[in-house]
């Protein structure tokens, strides 16, 4: 009986490889213990002994100032008075005494036309003038004459009516004739062309030698400057306050020019619109400023402030520092070292800070960052702002 040889013998089913355990198991374990390490170190997670750790949160202060009341708005500049300077009689312009630009005073020499044809018609009427009068004193002393032969009875009473009639007729021509030289000689004041306003010039339209039609055309057009005009709108809602301030005549607006480092100009509100924008929502203002350097200029956008009057003392706190929950806006106040929340009403909002009309003190620290780690009863620990 012959023994099987060795490839004949059965063979055992192969098994799989067997890895290490650390290789698999360790990494994992590891991971578990760092993750449990972490959340065991996070703010307010209890450490060792259950006491959980102090959240680290931004605060400031909260301060008691006097707050202006202030409507903020972006403004247009238009000048109060725009002419454009017409020729009230017609002919040729011999002389230009303005420039493109210039500034104008009101009165000032223009323009002047040719003034040779009106003084010949002036000349005219007052000649006619001169004949119709003494044609009227020759029919007086006929009318004079005639009523005393009528009273004597030398001529008809029909005589006596033709001769004051011819008297009456000749003393309206008078009448006309003297309106027709008052006419002329306002027309000849006209070939003088003054500026009716004070202002800035623009463009000058026309040049000496071009021939102008009395009541056509545009010599040059003229902006008051001074004082000037700045028109802005504010929310309806401030109607109210907005009114009575306008009433009293002591609100003050401040406009600071569109790229001008200066400070702003200082006005006062004139004018109300007398009904809201209904697209907007809106109740159009306008204040005046007397503009003595002509830093506002017409069709110039401002960053306009009106000043409605000052809160006295009132508790400011950083507008970070409000939330709003389902109950309505918050704080989170730090006492004894603990997050405390309080609901607060609140005022206007001024340059990144909110005025708090109740619920937080003057000299409490409020929470300015941080605030969704927090709950009431959560210890704190206060740091610098941007490092929470």
């Amino acid at each position: 009986m012959h023994s099987p040889t060795p490839s004949s013998r059965p063979r055992r089913a192969a098994r799989p490889a067997l890895v290490p355990l650390p290789a698999l198991v360790l990494p994992a374990l590891l991971a578990l213990a760092l993750a449990a390490l972490a959340a065991g170190c996070k703010d307010g997670a209890p450490a060792q002994g259950g006491a959980p750790r102090p959240v680290t949160v931004a605060v400031a202060q909260a301060q008691a100032r006097d707050v202006p009341l202030e409507l903020r708005a972006v403004g247009t500049v238009q000048s109060l008075a725009s002419v454009a300077v017409t020729p009230r009689t017609g002919g040729m312009i011999v002389a230009q005494h303005v420039a493109d630009g210039q500034l104008v005073a009101e009165g000032q020499p223009l323009f002047q036309i040719d003034p040779r044809p009106v003084q010949a018609r002036l000349r005219e009427a007052r000649a006619q003038l001169a004949r119709d009068l003494a044609a009227l004193e020759q029919a007086r002393r006929d009318m004079q004459r005639q009523q005393d032969l009528v009273t004597q009875a030398a001529v008809s009473q029909e005589q006596f009516e033709r001769a004051r009639t011819e008297e009456d007729s000749l003393s309206a021509t008078v009448e006309m004739n003297r309106a027709a030289i008052e006419r002329i000689e306002l027309e000849l004041e006209y070939t003088d062309v003054r500026a009716p306003i004070s202002g800035q010039a623009g463009k000058v339209l026309v040049q000496r030698g071009t021939v102008v039609e009395a009541d056509k055309g545009t010599l040059l057009l003229i902006n008051q400057v001074s004082p000037i005009a700045v028109d802005f709108a504010v929310p309806e809602q401030h109607l109210p306050a907005v009114r009575q301030r306008l009433l009293q005549g002591q609100a003050q607006v401040l406009a600071a020019p569109t790229g001008d480092p200066g400070p702003a100009e200082a006005g006062t509100l004139a004018a109300m619109d007398n009904a809201v924008d209904k697209a907007t929502g809106t109740i159009g203002l306008r204040a005046v400023f007397a503009n003595p350097a002509g830093r506002l200029w017409p069709g110039q956008f401002t960053r306009t402030t009106l000043v409605l009057g000052v809160l006295p003392q009132a508790v400011v706190v950083p507008s970070a520092a409000v939330s709003v929950g389902i109950d309505g806006p918050y704080c989170y106040v730090v006492a004894d070292g603990v997050a405390q929340l309080r609901p607060v009403e609140l005022g206007p909002v001024l340059d990144g800070e909110t005025v708090v009309t109740s619920g937080v003190a003057p000299g409490e620290t409020v929470v300015t960052q941080g605030q969704i780690r927090l709950k009431p009863g959560t210890p704190v620990s206060p740091a610098p702002a941007g490092q929470s």
